[in-house]
This record gives structure tokens, C-alpha cells and sequence, in this order.
């Protein structure tokens, strides 16, 4: 579970770092044992819309191999995501615009698709 966070909170950074670093980032870890549910929220910028698919799919990345960003792979957030909850809830808005909201559960991770 260690490494897991540690992906999301890496993830975080590096959008903060691609999206030019305009602010203090904040992350927040929301371990609520009674409801055994884990919160990780960022004030990094975001994901835009047309890199949705790259959250959700193995191995595609949005960080440039030669930035200076910390991942590069593209399976950190996939990984991670799996191997700490059966349902998973990515939500996401780019800066100021529309909320996006993706839901992964074994239903979705059984699919061919």
C-alpha cells in the first residue's frame, strides 16, 4: 500500500511540474479506516480532457522522457490505483474547466475492452 500512495502522490507532482508549478502544492492523505476508503487529493492542475485515456491506460504517459518529471512508464497510476482498492474513483478538472469523473471496479477490470 506504501508504494501505492507514494505512485498517486509522484503522479501529483509531476502534473504540478508539467503544468508550470503557478502555485504551492497541496496534497491531502484521507485514510478513513471505519469506512476503509483512502482519499488522495492535489491542487496540481489536473488532466485535461483529451489525456483522460492515458490515466486509465497500460502504459501510456503523458511525461516527456527527458522532462523532469518523475515517471515516465506510464503503469505507476494503474498499478497503484488496483492494488489498493476493488473500486477506484478518479475524478479530475484541467485548471478551471469541466470535471471529469472515471470508476474502476472488477467489472471494468474483467473486460476485454
Amino acid at each position: 500500500m506504501d508504494t501505492s500512495v507514494c505512485e498517486l502522490v509522484d503522479n501529483a507532482i509531476d502534473i504540478w511540474t508539467r503544468n508550470g508549478k503557478t502555485s504551492q502544492l497541496t496534497i491531502s492523505i484521507d485514510l478513513d479506516v471505519m469506512n476503509r476508503t483512502i482519499r488522495i487529493s492535489d491542487n496540481a492542475g489536473g488532466v485535461h480532457e483529451r489525456e483522460l485515456q492515458r490515466l486509465i491506460s497500460p502504459g501510456a504517459t503523458t511525461n516527456d522522457p527527458d522532462g523532469r518529471t518523475i515517471g515516465i512508464f506510464g503503469v505507476g497510476s494503474k498499478r497503484a490505483v488496483v492494488a489498493l482498492a476493488e473500486n477506484i474513483r478518479i475524478k479530475t478538472r484541467f485548471r478551471s474547466g469541466t470535471s471529469f469523473q472515471i470508476d474502476i471496479d472488477n467489472s471494468w477490470l474483467e473486460s476485454p475492452d
